[in-house]
């Protein structure tokens, strides 16, 4: 080895460096890789399921409401059920339905693999979501246990809602989390849209932009104006999503509806004390109170605001009557949120696994507060506490919950990943 003026004869040779773009190109491949790992594994156990049990049977739902409405868009395009236009269910699951039937594949089998797929999506946004507010092994501690989550699992193989507006509602909420950051109109525009296309799905979240609306105008003396047009962008991106059915609606309906005439029933429902023992299909048909209403030849709209109208009366008459079982039986049904079934079955299992994700959940809020950085899940708090409350007045079932529970798992991530440090904390101090 020959020698240069000025350079030791130990000198090493100078490791080499990876440039800028070469370092972000292996990052980036290293992501891709990691993305593909979560979304297969997750289709893995979801096709595991659906072949080794074949699925959950088709509900009554399927078999006479979104099968005949997606057989109906896939003949002529009419959302119709027996020649007459529909209104009573949302309708982007029967059109994602329809796309299959219009190819002429009939096998439900297809549609359900397609639904495994996109569960496994769903999974790989909660990954980027949980990243993007926590710690990195929360994000992967958060994609696993919604890999694995049965009840995630089991809708992904039924002919239900749940799939899309999971994966709907999952797209919203990383959207809303990305415009609160930037503050930038067109990122609360596409959030909006998001919602839009979550509530063509599933109408419970009808009512959050309205209240996002609220909140922003209840906040504009303090935050100032920005806010309240950022929100303005978001309710114009929904409404860019749904104003054209509502307009259907108001054509065929003959009455002002936003999405569906289906929500009077299931607040009927709730009204009743029957409906929160369990396995609360034994109570459906006569016994369910509706027989008592005159909505013979009421229109769907019409019928719709009766039945709400009559569900309100009934809980203004307990509340009056006995306020105190009045607050146990909406106490009962808040609690039976996590865990109802309709047929009464799996309900201790639902408990035991809902009970524990929410323990942990709790924990997680904890060691975020304590952080300091708690506005910045609020997303994830504001969702999941809006489905409670708006179900919790309405009805309690479980299912209803499922939408949303991939936020309480990314909390009960957060959780573990704060309980486990500070048990090194504790251990490192001994």
């Amino acid at each position: 080895m020959e020698h240069y003026p000025g350079r030791p004869l130990t000198a090493q040779p100078e490791p080499i460096k990876l440039s800028g773009k070469m370092n972000a190109g292996r990052q980036a491949r290293t992501s891709c890789k990691l993305a593909m790992f979560i979304v297969i594994s997750a289709l893995s156990i979801r096709l595991a399921y659906l072949f080794l049990f074949n699925g959950p049977t088709i509900s009554a739902d399927a078999k006479y409401a979104f099968i005949p409405l997606a057989h109906s868009l896939a003949t002529d395009m009419s959302y119709a059920k027996s020649g007459r236009p529909h209104i009573k269910r949302e309708p982007l699951y029967p059109f994602f339905l329809s796309l299959f039937f219009r190819a002429g594949d009939n096998n439900l089998w297809v549609i359900k693999i397609t639904q495994c797929l996109l569960g496994g999506v769903l999974c790989l946004i909660i990954y980027l979501l949980a990243k993007r507010l926590f710690d990195p092994p929360v994000a992967l501690g958060s994609a696993a246990l919604a890999a694995i989550y049965p009840p995630l699992i089991y809708t992904n193989v039924d002919i239900a809602t749940e799939t899309l507006a999971s994966l709907f509602l999952a797209g919203f909420v990383i959207s809303w989390v990305i415009a609160r950051e930037t503050g930038t109109p067109r990122h609360w525009l596409l959030a909006g849209m998001l919602l839009g296309l979550t509530t063509l799905t599933r109408a419970a979240t009808q009512f959050l932009p309205g209240l996002l609306l609220l909140s922003a105008i209840y906040s504009w003396p303090g935050k100032g104006i920005r806010q309240l047009r950022l929100t303005a962008c978001l309710l114009a991106g929904f409404m860019l999503i749904v104003g054209g059915w509502t307009a259907r609606n108001l054509m065929v309906g003959k009455g002002f509806v936003l999405v569906s005439a289906n929500g009077g029933k299931s607040l009927f429902q709730g009204s009743r004390p029957e409906f929160i023992l369990s396995g609360f299909e034994k109570y459906m048909g006569p016994q369910a109170g509706e027989n008592k209403l005159p909505l013979k030849g009421l229109t769907e709209v019409e019928a719709d605001r009766l039945l709400q109208r009559a569900a309100l009366a009934n809980l203004a008459q307990q509340a009056r009557e006995n306020p105190l079982r009045f607050t146990g039986f909406m106490l009962r049904k808040f609690l039976r949120l996590w865990y109802a079934t309709s047929s009464g079955r799996w309900e201790r299992q639902l408990l035991l696994l809902n009970g524990s994700l929410l323990i942990l959940a709790l924990a997680g809020l904890y060691f975020k507060w304590q952080g300091g950085r708690l506005n910045s899940i609020s997303p994830l708090i504001i969702i999941s506490l809006y489905f409670a409350a708006l179900h919790t007045l309405a009805f309690p079932l479980n299912r209803y919950m499922v939408v949303v529970m991939p936020y309480v798992i990314i909390l009960a991530a957060n959780g573990l990943w704060g309980g486990y440090q500070y048990y090194q904390l504790v251990r490192h101090n001994q």
